[in-house]
């Protein structure tokens, strides 16, 4: 039977979490490209399916909305289902529900797929075959907007470069780690009081390994826009709003 929609319950560890014992942003990115890789080998659409046809599932976009952080041990139920393809972009929507089934936040995601030859989005005729089931379910979380950047100086300046562990399957940056960048220029100290309840992240262009990223850094009335530039091209960029903290500060 194809199911539109499909979840997996699992218990956050040691890795899943900060010193607060807090569910990391990154994360919660990860644990949804997951879930999203497994339902959709289970389509006949994930990473073996199309490998030998050199595609490969790329986000552009992604929401995410989190009204509480789930602390480490506990576990969490993530649901994800299917939407109606538009013009080369697959939505796919995600949950995220506590040990009571109560709801812990969302996620909205645009998928496309990329030709891994050419490192560009794949064409319509390659993409035929690629069929994926409509769920009737509505998204819990809003649809991503793009995000805009101020033109002010940065907060903060600072260059990366990729490293081996930063790096996926498809020969890039790994969408994740754009967070797990953003979370280590805030900081230790912030995570302990505050958390990101909404994240907005457009991915412009892939990072490949050895290129010199340009990460900024601006502080909104809200939270925090975040954006990383190859030679003064922007290749991805990410608005925040931050709130206080509903849970625990800290485990310890």
């Amino acid at each position: 039977m194809v199911l539109a929609e499909y979840e997996e319950t699992r218990l956050l560890t040691t890795d899943d979490c900060d010193h607060t014992g807090g569910w990391k942003m990154e994360k919660i990115l990860s644990s949804m490209q997951n879930l999203a890789g497994s339902h959709a080998d289970s389509l006949g659409a994930g990473f073996r399916q199309l490998r030998p046809k050199n595609l490969a599932w790329v986000i552009s976009k992604t929401k995410v909305e989190m009204e509480k952080l789930p602390l480490f041990w506990h576990a969490v139920t993530l649901k994800t289902w299917t939407g109606k393809e538009r013009h080369g972009i697959y939505p796919r929507y995600f949950s995220f529900h506590d040990e009571k089934g109560e709801l812990l936040g969302g996620a909205t995601v645009y998928w496309s797929l990329m030709d891994l030859a050419k490192r560009q989005m794949a064409t319509a005729e390659q993409t035929s075959s690629v069929v994926l089931p409509v769920s009737e379910k509505p998204p819990v979380c809003k649809p991503p907007k793009s995000v805009y950047l101020p033109d002010i100086p940065p907060k903060r300046e600072i260059r990366q470069v990729p490293v081996y562990s930063e790096l996926d399957v498809n020969g890039h940056l790994n969408n994740t780690e754009y967070m797990a960048w953003f979370c280590d220029l805030l900081g230790p100290e912030f995570f302990e009081k505050q958390m990101i309840s909404s994240l907005t992240i457009h991915y412009a262009k892939e990072i490949l390994p050895k290129q010199e990223v340009t990460l900024r850094l601006y502080q909104t009335e809200t939270g925090y826009l975040f954006s990383g530039l190859v030679a003064e091209e922007v290749c991805f960029s990410a608005e925040t709003v931050i709130r206080e903290r509903k849970d625990a500060s800290s485990l310890f």
